[in-house]
């Protein structure tokens, strides 16, 4: 089984409690691949850093295998300003996301983005400073960052 975060950010726990430790986040557009599942809990790998923890089975959204792989080989737009103003297209309500967050399928031109049956606007992209090797499959872009990283 295969998910995503479609909220700001998913705890990531030791443990499959609630007061167990937070041991990461998955940010929004980060998938995972499930690897357990108890009730209430699903173990996960991110697919960004290879952290495994336990989430809370409601804030994870389900994705078929169709969607997932159709994710590990779109071109991803990673944010880089602090907070940035998203909105699904069918939801009254905007949503702020966190700097490190993944736009997959992003459309430069329209500021949208695709995560499964949802569309989203990214309402603030003029305000982003940087891009991150836009244009980048999640696998190149994760290849990309692992290199930079060395260097610190």
């Amino acid at each position: 089984m295969f998910g995503i975060a479609e909220v700001s950010a998913i705890p990531v726990r030791a443990e499959a409690d609630e007061r167990s430790e937070m041991v990461t986040q998955v940010l929004f557009g980060e998938s995972f691949t499930i690897l357990e599942e108890q009730p209430k809990w699903f173990k996960i790998r991110i697919d960004t850093d290879g952290y495994e923890g336990w989430i809370d089975s409601k804030m994870a959204t389900l994705l078929t295998e169709a969607q997932y792989r159709n994710i590990q080989q779109a071109e991803v737009f990673v944010t880089t300003q602090s907070v940035n103003v998203i909105q699904e297209l069918n939801e009254e309500f905007p949503q702020m996301v966190y700097a490190a967050s993944v736009f997959p399928n992003y459309n430069d031109h329209t500021h949208q983005f695709k995560i499964g049956e949802n569309t989203y606007q990214w309402l603030n992209p003029d305000d982003e400073d940087e891009e991150i090797g836009f244009s980048e499959t999640l696998q190149e872009k994760i290849s990309h960052l692992k290199e930079l990283s060395k260097d610190l």
